[in-house]
C-alpha cells in the first residue's frame, strides 16, 4: 500500500444515503419555506455527499477484502466443528 500523507475512510452505504435523501429534502422542501436554513442544511448534506463519493472513489477495498475473508474463515470454522460432532 502506498504511504500517502492523507488516509481515505471507508464510508458506510448509509452514509450517502443520509446525504442523498437530506439534499433532496432541504432543497425541495425546507429551501421554499427558509431560504437561510435550506442553503446551510443544503450545502452540509451536499458535502456529506461528496465525501462518501471521495470515500467510494479513493477509499481502500482491501478492508471489505480482509473482513470478507474473516467471514468465510469463520465459516469454515463453524462448519468444520459441526463435521466432528
Amino acid at each position: 500500500m502506498e504511504d500517502n500523507k492523507f488516509s481515505i475512510a471507508p464510508l458506510p452505504a448509509g452514509f450517502l444515503l443520509t446525504a442523498l435523501v437530506g439534499l433532496m429534502l432541504s432543497v425541495i422542501w425546507i429551501y421554499p419555506q427558509s431560504q437561510s436554513w435550506g442553503l446551510g442544511i443544503g450545502i452540509i448534506f451536499a458535502i456529506m455527499l461528496v465525501s462518501s463519493l471521495i470515500s467510494m472513489t479513493y477509499g481502500p477495498t482491501d478492508v471489505e477484502f480482509e473482513y470478507y475473508r474473516r467471514v468465510v474463515e469463520r465459516a469454515e470454522k463453524k462448519r468444520d466443528i459441526a463435521k466432528k460432532k
